[in-house]
């Protein structure tokens, strides 16, 4: 399965995270548009309690990222269920781990005009994987849009993106 672009005038923002036990994790985002145009991305690592939670951290950062370029008709597609259900509940048993990280994308996204929560496989979701597993190798938190880095831009291009042409030595 690839990744398909959002409908005009909407933007797609894909997450995930790259685990590293006992509690390390990579946190990927990629914000496209209609055209298949990278718009942002954003790599780093965070210390997390779980899978789940650093999941939650990855839309997290997604939707922040995506606020602050004040987009306003947003789809999140990530290839973790459990988080969107947690989401998609208005009220009973919540995961006490997610709860405050859940807490804070609501209020975010209640500053869109439209948001869209969508399950993907993971196969769909490869480019938001990768940037998660990007966070691994540096320090620094990553932020990038016209020059993907080079790990990424074959998985951008099998996803339709226009990228720029790689360089050879």
């Amino acid at each position: 399965m690839q990744w398909l672009p959002p409908p005009f005038g909407l933007f797609k923002i894909n997450t995930d995270e790259s685990w590293y036990p006992p509690n390390q994790a990579g946190i990927g985002c990629v914000i496209r548009d209609s055209n298949r145009v990278l718009i942002a991305s954003t790599s780093y690592r965070e210390s997390c309690g779980s899978v789940t939670e650093a999941e939650a951290s990855a839309i997290l950062a997604g939707v922040e990222l995506a606020a602050s370029l004040q987009l306003q008709d947003v789809i999140i597609e990530l290839d973790f269920e459990e988080v969107i259900l947690e989401l998609k509940k208005k009220h009973g048993k919540v995961n006490w781990r997610t709860y405050l990280i859940i807490q804070q994308i609501r209020r975010k996204c209640s500053s869109f005009d439209r948001c869209i929560w969508v399950w993907i496989p993971r196969e769909a979701n490869r480019v938001a994987h990768g940037a998660a597993s990007l966070a691994f190798g540096t320090v620094d938190p990553m932020r990038w849009a016209s020059q993907p880095p080079h790990s990424l831009t074959n998985v951008l291009r099998n996803d339709g993106l226009p990228c720029p042409p790689m360089v050879t030595d």
